[in-house]
């Protein structure tokens, strides 16, 4: 019998004397210890049904090495399919109506800030519309594929730390938010006075900036407008605003991403793109999207126009001229978007959705996608849960 690893003959002899109904079967064994030099001889009987057992197992594992190695090419040829990235394109739009499509209120600007902002919205935009795409079916085998960048599998180490990070800042939070309600012997956050909150939330706003933002490799553009300044802690406000308001947290920090291309494009102080009904102040040019009907009624402020299609749908991407509030500071921006929210009934299905953030993108968008219409732009919503799940903004909320 030959080794496979060495290619020599054991040093094995089968005995065809027939012994009655049995067949004798001896195994000589040679030892070298130390310099010791030790042989034995093994011998037994074998009963012929052992043999017929053997014959079925001998060809089962036969059958099974070319099954095996026919499912080793198979799986060999998949993860080559997989680890191919497949070019894909964006619906019917270019990549201008995406960057002007990104906001209810776009703000004018030329600085080079503003460019990469857009660019990663537009980035968010065309990850988005990849995930949609990225099921594809092995015609051969029938199986799904999922197509996937090759860096996704060259990150992995990185990905775990992420997730382990993740899950360590929310372990934190809660033990935090626990611990200031017991201390203060209440059972909600609401009930916790206003210096007691922001020394917890500076704390929460803090560690979501070193255990998180910091770790998803997050731009520098988008790392500079999430944290602390001095005229404004974005994080620590929105999670105060959260407890008095109960606007998710998610949902403002990724509006006001989003309505000002991360900070690039602030006009007296206002981050929400909110308007001034009283129509008063300074004019300042923005992106609507109007049906055919909504355009010939609102000429007056419309400077320019174009076709805009989703899904057979005929929109108009029009630049008009409108008016939008003036707020003092930074703070007042964030406050009057958490009033502005709550106290208008149009938008008061929102809070019916708790705080998931995903149920609050899909109802705070346009009217013509099922929303309660805070901005015109058809792909609102879907840029909110972008913003928020590339930056994990979810985490914040509670």
């Amino acid at each position: 019998m030959k080794n496979k690893l060495t290619n020599k003959f054991l040093p094995i002899s089968i005995s065809l004397d027939k012994i009655r109904n049995h067949r004798n079967i001896e195994i000589p064994i040679k030892l070298m210890v130390g310099k010791r030099y030790f042989e034995y001889t093994i011998s037994f009987v074998i009963e012929k049904y052992m043999l017929v057992v053997a014959a079925l197992f001998l060809g089962m594992v036969a059958l099974y090495g070319s099954w095996g190695e026919t499912q080793n090419t198979y799986i060999k040829n998949l993860w080559v399919q997989i680890g191919q990235e497949t070019p894909f394109e964006l619906w019917e739009m270019d990549e201008k109506s995406i960057m002007t499509s990104a906001s209810a209120s776009i703000f004018p600007s030329s600085n080079q800030n503003e460019e990469s902002a857009t660019m990663e919205l537009v980035k968010l935009t065309s990850s988005n519309l990849k995930d949609e795409k990225s099921l594809k079916e092995d015609t051969k085998n029938g199986l799904p594929i999922f197509v996937h960048s090759v860096a996704d599998y060259d990150n992995l180490a990185s990905l775990a730390k992420s997730e382990n990070m993740m899950e360590e800042f929310m372990i934190q939070k809660q033990i935090r938010i626990t611990k200031a309600l017991i201390e203060n012997k209440v059972s909600r956050l609401d009930q916790l006075n206003d210096s007691i909150l922001l020394v917890m939330n500076r704390d929460i706003s803090r560690m979501f900036m070193e255990m998180v933002l910091k770790n998803l490799g997050a731009p520098a553009h988008v790392l500079t407008y999430f944290a602390d300044t001095i005229h404004l802690r974005k994080i620590e406000t929105a999670l105060m605003e959260q407890v008095k308001y109960n606007v998710p947290v998610s949902i403002k920090l990724a509006q006001s991403a989003l309505e000002t291309a991360y900070g690039s494009r602030v006009i007296h102080n206002n981050y929400f793109g909110i308007k001034d009904k009283n129509r008063t102040g300074e004019k300042t040019i923005t992106t609507e999207y109007f049906t055919a009907e909504e355009a010939s009624m609102n000429q007056d402020i419309i400077l320019t126009q174009k076709p805009f299609i989703k899904k057979g749908n005929v929109l108009y991407e029009c630049k008009v001229q409108d008016y939008f509030t003036q707020y003092g500071s930074a703070w007042q921006s964030f406050r009057g978007h958490s009033e502005f929210l709550s106290t208008n009934k149009r938008y008061a299905p929102l809070f019916t959705k708790g705080k998931n953030y995903e149920d609050w993108a899909d109802k705070i968008g346009s009217e013509r996608t099922g929303g309660v219409g805070y901005a015109t732009s058809p792909l609102y919503g879907e840029l909110l849960k972008k913003i928020i799940k590339r930056y994990q903004l979810h985490l914040l909320d509670h």
